[in-house]
């Protein structure tokens, strides 16, 4: 007798699978600034030469003032002394010494001279004015990390699991005589 082979047999198609990994990001913010500096116009004004022509002076130009007037009141005391000394010398001729020196001590000195309107006008400069705008936007950067798909491939397989192996059985039936 003959016993065919039982065997079952399981079979797995190919296939190939990806991984779809999912892109990422991050994203960087810098945000914008507005600097703005103003400097408001400077206007200078310089008196100085307007109110010395008026007679108002700075202690320095004052002291230099003073010195001067000084040494033209000594030539000019110098001056008349020697005028009242030549009259003296010629009283003979003029009249009497008390007439000379009543005539010294009656004379009226001149007063200096006020002048409320300044001769010289004053001196104007200015620095103009600035407006610095320093402006730089706001930005956004996305940096994306894709990564390359992977891919697994698996072959196909076959499985044969043998249930029965094929077998011969001889009987002998006959006789040993």
């Amino acid at each position: 007798t003959t016993t065919p082979i039982k065997y079952e047999r399981t079979t797995t198609n190919a296939k190939v699978e990806t991984t779809n990994s999912q892109p990422t990001h991050t994203m960087e913010t810098t945000p914008g600034t507005f600097k703005m500096q103003a400097k408001n116009i400077q206007v200078k004004i310089d008196t100085y030469d307007a109110r010395k022509s008026m007679g108002l002076m700075s202690s320095f130009d004052a002291s230099v003032d003073m010195a001067n007037r000084g040494k033209s009141a000594a030539s000019e005391a110098t001056g008349n002394y020697t005028d009242v000394g030549n009259q003296m010398a010629r009283a003979h001729q003029m009249g009497s010494i008390a007439d000379i020196m009543a005539g010294q001590f009656f004379k009226t000195p001149q007063p200096k001279e006020f002048v409320p309107i300044p001769g010289v006008g004053p001196t104007i400069t200015w620095e103009p004015n600035e407006l610095n705008i320093e402006y730089t936007p706001a930005k956004l950067d996305f940096h994306w990390n894709t990564q390359k798909p992977q891919g697994k491939y698996t072959p196909a397989t076959i499985d044969f699991k043998i249930l029965q192996y094929p077998e011969i059985a001889y009987e002998y039936l006959g006789n040993n005589k």
